[in-house]
């Protein structure tokens, strides 16, 4: 069985969401993925569609997504924080 790094993930980006700050909302609001992380990222996303993943590539999928996703809710939180404090990018 896979090691699930979905609790470990959530508890390291818990501290970040809590103190979420003006400055630190910012940071999340503009991140984005390198062009080089969204080609891997779109390699591994058309090997799995072909069902030609590896094991090791499944997992790294899988990371890339658990990641995205959180980080993604950290990014629509802090654009939310930043247009109630009148700070909108």
């Amino acid at each position: 069985m896979a090691f699930d790094v979905a609790p470990l993930v959530d508890e390291l980006l818990a501290p970040l969401e809590r103190k979420l700050s003006p400055e630190i909302a910012r940071l999340f609001a503009d991140w984005e993925l390198s062009p080089e992380t969204e080609a891997r990222m779109d390699d591994l996303g058309d090997k799995a569609n072909d069902g030609k993943l590896t094991s090791e590539e499944d997992a790294e999928l899988r990371a890339f997504i658990l990641l995205c996703e959180r980080l993604s809710i950290l990014k629509l939180k802090s654009e939310l924080l930043l247009r109630q404090s009148g700070s909108a990018a």
